[in-house]
């Protein structure tokens, strides 16, 4: 048996394909797997489908020269595949009925399956979607919008997603009477598990479905494939956060220049109350830390960044014996600590929208146990907790963090003290800088 996957994008072909994988014992051809093409042969087939794709959207024909080598090597795989397996899915979008002829033509023995899902529908998935792929980048939904169709920042508008969304939804022909083996399915409700067995003549679908499972799989396809980026998904900032001052602005601005995302996770006021309680002295809210983090890296924009990184020469000159002042060596570690382009692309407040906020009840937080993360910020007195996370993160199969290790910050006054909030309120000092 070989099945014929199609529908808009979004009507759910390919999780079909992987679903009778695992529970149909199906083998299961993703025609969208050229996508990641990368020989320039490969390339070029698929650089050809989409232009042929740009035609069938106007419900036109396309020149055969642009879709049918594409179609033929998806088709000689689906032969392979059946050497091997009675079963075979292919989920690939076929628009126009001149393809599905060339199908009939080709694989005549194919049962063709289309998954009809209404516009309401594929806007609401297509959107969720979107939302999982700007999450995966660490991007707001709007700015991973504008890069993806080469928009400037800040140009983004809802009408512009549901225009550019619906445009891809036009011209996918109908099934005509006089098309055998060609069956349309409602797929509306994201389950047509129970009408797709009887129409492929299948024992019923198991009761319970593992949906979870089953998207992993394309997760796992989609993290094989997708290029890597030397800026890491999400970075972990963990502290206190009483009154702002300059060591806390190199600690922030570092971890937007290494990661798409940053969580703040600042102590809660209990553990606060124990600082406080050490320190002698009082400590902000964990609301009023939390807003002032919030309003700090929302304010950000080039040239301030800028401002910063003239401000942090000196700043590492007094610290770390660079000169008094800065020269080549305090240079070079203002560009390993904040690298050219994490000001956000040139956008005008390149940190908004990057950021979370979230309570941190006990000392290593979330960092030792959760996936998610990828780089941790550490000042040179934290580092050391630092390696206990990640020693945790290993026991656990976690793949170890990537600390970035910021230089303590003296005070301008000299003596040699370092820069703290603590000394700041103790001097009368303000915190901003």
């Amino acid at each position: 048996m070989i099945v014929w996957l199609s529908g808009n994008s979004g009507a759910g072909k390919t999780f079909t394909g992987d679903y009778l994988a695992r529970c149909a014992e199906f083998t299961h051809i993703d025609g969208d797997e050229l996508f990641w093409a990368t020989t320039p042969a490969e390339k070029g087939l698929f650089s050809n489908l989409v232009k042929a794709f740009d035609h069938w959207f106007e419900g036109a024909s396309a020149p055969v020269e642009l879709w049918h080598p594409y179609f033929h090597v998806v088709l000689s795989r689906v032969r392979a595949a059946a050497t091997t397996s009675a079963r075979v899915c292919i989920s690939l979008t076929v628009y126009h009925r001149e393809t599905r002829d060339f199908l009939r033509e080709h694989l005549p023995e194919h049962i063709f399956v289309l998954l009809r899902v209404s516009a309401p529908e594929l806007l609401r998935r297509a959107r969720v979607r979107f939302a999982e792929y700007a999450k995966s980048r660490g991007q707001p939904f709007e700015r991973a919008f504008e890069e993806a169709h080469g928009l400037p920042a800040g140009s983004f508008t809802d009408a512009d997603f549901t225009a550019r969304t619906r445009a891809i939804m036009r011209g996918l022909q109908p099934l005509a009477p006089d098309e055998a083996r060609c069956h349309e399915l409602d797929a509306d409700d994201g389950a047509p598990w129970a009408p797709l067995h009887a129409l492929l003549g299948l024992p019923p679908p198991p009761t319970v479905v593992p949906v979870e499972e089953i998207a992993e799989v394309n997760y796992a396809r989609f993290r094989k494939h997708a290029p890597k980026s030397e800026i890491s998904v999400t970075t972990i900032v963990a502290g206190t956060f009483d009154m702002l001052h300059m060591g806390h602005h190199l600690m922030l601005h570092a971890a937007f220049h290494h990661a798409r995302a940053v969580e703040f996770w600042v102590t809660d006021d209990a553990m606060a109350a124990e600082k406080s309680a050490r320190c002698g002295q009082p400590i902000q809210s964990w609301a009023a830390r939390v807003a002032a983090l919030g309003a700090w890296a929302d304010s950000q924009t080039p040239a301030s960044i800028s401002a910063f990184r003239g401000a942090l020469l000196p700043a590492l000159g007094r610290s770390l014996d660079f000169g008094g002042g800065g020269g080549g060596a305090a240079a070079a570690e203002v560009a390993r600590l904040l690298p050219p382009g994490g000001e956000g692309g040139g956008t005008p407040y390149p940190y908004a929208g990057r950021h979370s906020a979230h309570v941190l009840t006990t000392p290593l937080g979330p960092a030792a146990s959760e996936a998610r993360f990828t780089d941790i910020v550490a000042s040179a007195e934290t580092a050391a907790g630092c390696d206990a996370i990640n020693a945790q993160r290993v026991a656990r199969g976690l793949p170890p963090l990537r600390v970035l290790v910021m230089p303590l910050l003296l005070r301008e006054d000299g003596g040699g003290a370092k820069l703290s909030s603590t000394a700041l309120r103790a001097a009368g000092q303000a915190a901003e800088k």
